[in-house]
């Protein structure tokens, strides 16, 4: 523990918290550790239940079932809060390969603007309404979709090169008296059964599983924006939509994200139910 090597004098108990975190990782060579999705909410279930107010959410990996990460905010009126554990997080710092100057790829928001058809662009044009009030460069959009697909395509080529291995981490916000506490306590913590929670998979299978998500939904998605391209202005809604549908699919298909939050693209009002329905709502 760092406990002698932090000047807790400067330090404010009353508010001011610790990160604490924990990476593990195989001793086997090529490997990624991931969090086994079933484990996470096995762990959820055990805590639940004693905990009120609890707000856990689960982020699918990569558009797998197998995996996800998961954050845990405790209520202030849980036991957990009250005996200052205060949040958690269990995720795989796969994520950060993608990672650059503060942004990850296909964030940029103004990219749903290339599902616009071309028809549609040139009578806001007309009109002076794409080019004074958004100052729409399709060009330019363009050059960002591609920089970031890229982008994700060079990091996992050079990841399989490299033949590079990644952990997993658990990070915990505590108050000052837990860290004392934990100081204090030495924990023993068996590596068998630690493993057990994990999933140990070969680091290459995994790059080759990302560079195919990242083609596969490009092509698609490059082949509707072909189509928006020639497309008239009354056939151009249903591709718009598709459009959008396989950027965001692109977005998550290589790191966690939460696919519903994305958008009301991926909510569907029923029409037997008072609530609402997760997917496109596409007949066929």
């Amino acid at each position: 523990m760092l406990d002698g090597d932090l000047n807790f004098n400067s330090l404010d108990s009353s508010f001011q918290f610790l990160d604490l975190g924990q990476e593990i990782i195989s001793q086997q060579e090529k490997t990624i550790c991931f969090f086994r999705t079933c484990c996470l909410n096995e762990g959820l279930a055990q805590i639940s239940s004693d905990s009120s107010g609890l707000q856990p959410a689960n982020y699918p990996w990569a558009l797998t079932a197998f995996t996800a990460n998961q954050t845990l905010a405790y209520s202030k009126v849980s036991p957990q809060y009250q005996n200052w554990l205060i949040y958690s997080q269990f995720y795989s710092p796969l994520k950060y390969l993608f990672y650059a100057a503060g942004t990850y790829p296909f964030q940029n928001q103004s990219l749903n603007y290339l599902s616009i058809s071309s028809e549609i662009m040139k009578l806001w044009q007309a009109e002076r309404i794409g080019s004074e009030r958004f100052n729409i460069d399709m060009s330019k959009l363009q050059t960002v979709y591609t920089y970031s697909r890229d982008r994700i395509l060079l990091a996992l080529r050079e990841s399989i090169q490299d033949g590079r291995s990644f952990s997993t981490r658990q990070e915990h916000r505590i108050s000052i008296e837990m860290f004392h506490a934990l100081a204090r306590k030495y924990i023993e913590i068996s590596s068998n059964q630690t493993f057990q929670n994990y999933l140990i998979v070969n680091s290459e299978e995994i790059f080759h599983l990302l560079y195919a998500n990242i083609c596969r939904f490009g092509l698609a998605l490059e082949y509707t924006a072909a189509k928006l391209d020639i497309s008239r202005e009354e056939s151009t809604s249903d591709l718009s939509r598709i459009f959008r549908m396989f950027l965001q699919l692109q977005k998550v298909s290589f790191t966690s994200v939460l696919l519903q939050a994305q958008g009301e693209l991926w909510k569907s009002p029923s029409k037997f139910e008072n609530k609402v329905k997760y997917g496109l709502g596409l007949r066929y």
